[in-house]
C-alpha cells in the first residue's frame, strides 16, 4: 500500500483497501502468481490488499519478483506499507522501490527497505518523497515464500 500528500502532515492512500478503494483491481499487476490460483493474486489483485483478505504469492522465489501499482496519473508517494500473509507464516523482510513517471524510465531508490518481522504486524516505511505513475516493489529477502 502507497500513500501519497500534499502537505507534509497529511498522507492520503493512493492504492485503498478492498472497500475502499483509490485504484482499480486491474492497476495492481506482478511478475507472477503461486501456481496461477486466484486466491494467490491470479486474476485477482485485489488479494495484494493490506486488508484483502489473503495475498499476492509470487510464482518463484527470487529477487527477479515484484508487485505494481499504476496510478494512471503522477502521484506523490512518501510512505510504503506492507503485511504477511495472514494466514501463513510468509512475508518479505527486505525490499527495493522502482518508479516511473512515463513508463519507460525507471528510477530505483538507493535504500533497502526493511520489511516485515511476523505475518501480522504492518509496516510503515517512509520515504524521501518521489512522484510516480507506477511504483514496483521488488522483494530482496523473505521468510519462507514472497508473500
Amino acid at each position: 500500500s502507497l500513500s501519497q500528500s500534499h502537505r507534509a502532515d497529511c498522507m492520503n492512500p493512493l492504492v485503498g483497501s478492498r472497500t475502499s478503494k483509490v485504484i482499480q483491481d486491474d492497476a495492481i499487476t506482478a511478475s507472477s502468481t503461486w501456481r496461477n490460483r486466484p486466491d494467490h493474486g491470479f486474476g485477482q489483485m485485489w488479494r495484494s490488499r493490506i486488508h484483502g483478505g489473503t495475498s499476492w504469492i509470487s510464482g518463484r522465489n527470487d529477487r527477479k519478483q515484484f508487485i505494481e501499482w499504476n496510478f494512471g496519473a503522477p502521484k506523490y508517494v512518501q510512505a510504503i506499507q506492507t503485511k504477511g500473509r495472514h494466514n501463513s507464516d510468509q512475508w518479505v523482510m527486505e525490499y527495493r522501490i522502482s518508479y516511473t513517471v512515463d513508463g519507460r524510465s525507471w528510477t530505483e531508490l538507493p535504500t533497502t527497505f526493511q520489511g516485515n518481522r511476523d505475518r501480522n504486524s504492518m509496516k510503515e516505511n517512509r520515504v524521501n518523497p518521489f512522484v510516480a505513475v507506477r511504483v514496483r516493489l521488488r522483494p530482496t529477502r523473505w521468510h519462507r515464500q514472497i508473500a
